[in-house]
């Protein structure tokens, strides 16, 4: 499990509440996936907290892995509708292709 807390930055969006969520719990789905040419990250599904269930794509902040990601939630599996833009800090997140 990784634990994640999103952070109160410049230009993050929330559209359930309009609000930061509280630290919560992800479980890694897959890791190394790549979203775009050279952006790779997670795959990961929340277990707790208000977005539990939701899908979840995570990409490394900065190019030195210091445990920012920037993270997006989405309402439903096929990604269709992100309901969560912004940056989080990670405990126990893992970068193993850099």
């Amino acid at each position: 499990m990784v634990r994640i807390t999103p952070i109160d930055g410049w230009g993050y969006s929330e559209t359930i509440d309009g609000r930061l969520a509280r630290p919560f719990e992800a479980e890694i789905l897959e890791e190394g996936v790549e979203f775009a040419a050279d952006v790779i990250g997670w795959e990961a599904r929340a277990v707790s907290g208000k977005y539990a269930g939701r899908l979840l794509k995570m990409t490394p902040r900065h190019v030195e892995w210091r445990q920012v990601i920037v993270l997006e939630v989405f309402a439903s599996d096929d990604r269709s509708k992100m309901i969560f833009s912004g940056m989080a800090n990670t405990t126990g997140l893992e970068c193993n292709w850099k």
